[in-house]
């Protein structure tokens, strides 16, 4: 990983060993193991380990985004071997390790970003279903508690998009724009002959 600052200098390479994220507040910091099947929590100096958050099945964590106050964390997990990866959108409280399910499996959607806006306005970008050529993202917006909780009515839908994937976003330090990434997937066919008796491969070309 490389820290590159805005303000100019050189980039910061940070150790592959470190995998750490800390939090808003800077009391605590969270670790993604190695197969991504657990998160767990540690004091800003390393001490006192807890593991918050453990892979149901056959998920694995895809992203996770601490809380402006730094109490909770939002975590997405899917299954990448399913026919189609829908996601798990939780809370946890990392205090106690209590888990509110924001998003559930069953409801078979994908979640590319998440963007903890304010303390209770939380912006997720969710895939709704092929385009044109890709699949169709939107801006989502879950209004929240102090605990974490959804309130009555807050959850709405901000934008209406076609064809523009998102992917991981941020917020500006001001608060007032939000960043994200614009992403294709794009799948190519090459065709090679068989050289050698079938003992080595030919020049490939594109189909």
């Amino acid at each position: 990983d490389i820290v590159v600052s805005l303000r100019g200098g050189a980039p910061t390479f940070l150790p592959s060993s470190d995998r750490s994220v800390p939090s808003t507040d800077r009391t605590h910091r969270a670790t993604v193991s190695g197969d991504r099947l657990r998160l767990s929590i540690q004091d800003a100096n390393g001490g006192n380990s807890r593991e918050r958050w453990k892979a149901a099945g056959k998920n694995t964590l895809g992203q996770f985004q601490w809380s402006p106050n730094g109490k909770q964390i939002a975590i997405s997990s899917s299954d990448k071997d399913a026919n189609m990866e829908v996601t798990t959108l939780e809370l946890i409280e990392i205090s106690s390790g209590q888990t509110r399910v924001l998003i559930p499996a069953a409801k078979k959607l994908f979640v590319g970003a998440i963007v903890w806006a304010s303390q209770n306005r939380l912006i997720v970008a969710i895939d709704e279903g092929p385009g044109v050529n890709q699949s169709n993202s939107n801006l989502w917006e879950f209004r929240l508690d102090d605990s974490g909780g959804l309130i009555s009515g807050g959850l709405r839908r901000l934008t209406s998009w076609a064809d523009l994937p998102i992917r991981p976003g941020s917020l500006t330090t001001d608060g007032k724009r939000l960043l994200f990434i614009r992403s294709f997937r794009q799948r190519d066919v090459y065709v090679a002959p068989l050289e050698a008796g079938g003992t080595r491969m030919g020049t490939p070309r594109r189909l």
